[in-house]
């Protein structure tokens, strides 16, 4: 249940690109690509999910509560360049070249992003069981890919509609990621005030 509760979390409410705004304009240009897309959001989504359950146990190393600030963020850093290394030689030696040639394209911005930064610094500053550690991971890999799917999805919809001039582009893009972070900030459920 705890690992439900916390994939929900991070998915929905936790959301990286509407509750963070933790993207950039190169990952909406990824998407004219679908099979670039795809590798990269699975990417993303294993390295969110490997992180956040790496750094649940480095939180549960013993450290004096005077070091942990200085600790943990390190810590995290060290552990981002250690599982890229990691995936990048397993990726080297089993996979086809063609195939590696592929996943090295996005390997990178997947692994330094500021989604998996950001994820396994959130997994570091909250006190997480395993279970919602790995939860909290996949759901953040997983409501990131959503995201991104349901901006691309909108993108499209809006450049086959017929906008007045002064809404084409920027501003449609702007209103309608508006609405999106607006409908996903609601499942938070704050309450009203009038």
């Amino acid at each position: 249940m705890e690992f439900l509760v916390a994939m929900l979390t991070a998915a929905f409410v936790e959301n990286a690109v509407f509750s963070r705004a933790l993207v950039g304009e190169s990952i909406w240009k990824r998407q004219q690509r679908p099979m670039q897309a795809a590798v990269f959001l699975g990417m993303v989504t294993l390295l969110t999910t490997v992180l956040s359950t790496a750094m649940w146990g480095i939180r549960t190393l013993p450290t004096p509560t005077a070091m942990r600030a200085l600790w943990e963020p390190l810590a995290a850093l060290m552990l981002l360049w250690l599982c890229y290394l990691i995936l990048y030689h397993l990726a080297a030696r089993w996979m086809p070249e063609a195939a590696f040639a592929r996943i090295l394209s996005v390997m990178p911005k997947a692994a330094f992003s500021a989604v998996s930064l950001g994820t396994l610094l959130l997994v570091a500053s909250r006190s997480f069981s395993l279970a919602e550690s790995v939860g909290f991971g996949l759901g953040a890999g997983a409501g990131f890919a959503l995201a991104v799917l349901l901006i691309s999805w909108g993108e499209r919809q809006l450049r086959m509609t017929d906008l007045p001039a002064p809404f084409r582009g920027l501003p449609a893009r702007l209103i309608y990621v508006g609405l999106l972070a607006l409908a996903f900030h609601g499942l938070i459920g704050h309450p009203v005030v009038l």
